[in-house]
């Protein structure tokens, strides 16, 4: 049978969020310490400053004109570009997860774009060579 690959620190397991608040195994100490949680708007902070994406690009839980927006709402999450007082673009998620890494693949793709992030290494063709 496959093993399940290890799960970075700092990263959500579904799997085991249930044992999340668990005290680890092998606890040096034997301090009660809890695992904590990490939020997905930390986890998407992080990337975010980690991608160099400036911080006016995107706004979390508020509508700023010319930002990517993500909006908290009663069925789930609403990704948005506000520009023009109007919202452009909308993508609604039920999954707070969805709706996070959705906004970062859509700041990032713009990065790339505009040149303000390099791809890591060159596109390959499947036919042969770089693109």
């Amino acid at each position: 049978d496959p093993q399940p690959l290890p799960v970075p620190p700092g990263f959500y397991d579904p799997e085991n969020a249930a044992l999340a608040d668990i005290t680890p195994p092998g606890d040096v100490g034997g301090r009660a310490a809890r695992r904590r949680r990490v939020s997905t708007r930390e986890i998407f902070c992080e990337l975010a400053d980690l991608a160099s994406i400036p911080r006016a690009a995107y706004a979390l839980e508020t509508e700023i004109e010319g930002a990517m927006c993500l909006l908290p709402t009663p069925d789930g999450f609403d990704v948005f570009i506000a520009a023009d007082g109007m919202r452009h673009e909308l993508r609604s998620f039920t999954d707070e997860e969805a709706a996070y890494f959705y906004l970062f693949g859509v700041l990032m793709a713009e990065a790339i774009r505009s040149g303000a992030q390099a791809p890591a290494v060159a596109a390959t063709n499947p036919y042969g060579g770089t693109v």
